[in-house]
């Protein structure tokens, strides 16, 4: 028999920074692919911010990998290692944050102790909505999970700064 759930209005507002919490790292996050392309391919920031500004997370990604697959754009193969290591992290934690950030949560109304996140969008849980319980402690895991990644993502950059001034680049097209 399929659980039901209350679609709740408001929950407790420690879930609510919590949440916004992993939406707002995770924000940096995909700031900081920015700007490591940016350095990447040593574009100008205007010129960086117009080719990337429409970019979604997957794209900025991809961008970002296809930077460490030749060293035409960045000489020193640790950085490109790093910045490989780097991005494949970030899109390790892609779907958790998707999940959490636009998640529907509420209590089960048989239940109303737990929160949950209500699954309703693929497979069985379309016809028969499911749910997850959700603890502060788990929102709290992933948003210090995306703290560690914006420290290393900031150490690369800077890293990545200070090489690429020093090492003009070849595209292999001039």
């Amino acid at each position: 028999m399929p659980r039901a759930f209350k679609f709740a209005i408001d929950i407790d507002p420690q879930y609510y920074a919590a949440i916004g919490e992993i939406a707002a790292r995770w924000s940096w996050l995909e700031h900081r692919l920015t700007v490591l392309i940016r350095e990447g391919f040593q574009l100008e920031k205007g010129a960086g911010r117009a080719v990337m500004a429409s970019m979604n997370a997957t794209t900025l990604l991809r961008t970002a990998q296809t930077l460490t697959k030749f060293p035409n754009w960045i000489s020193d193969p640790g950085l490109r290692d790093e910045m490989t290591h780097f991005t494949k992290a970030v899109e390790a934690q892609r779907e958790t944050r998707n999940a959490y950030v636009h998640g529907v949560y509420g209590p089960e109304t048989t239940n109303p102790g737990p929160l949950y996140r209500i699954q309703m969008r693929a497979g069985d849980h379309i016809l028969a909505p499911d749910g997850m319980a959700v603890t502060l402690r788990e929102l709290q895991k992933v948003a210090a999970d995306l703290r560690a990644l914006q420290v290393r993502g900031n150490e690369l950059s800077n890293r990545l700064k200070k090489a690429q001034r020093n090492s003009p680049i070849d595209g292999g097209d001039r």
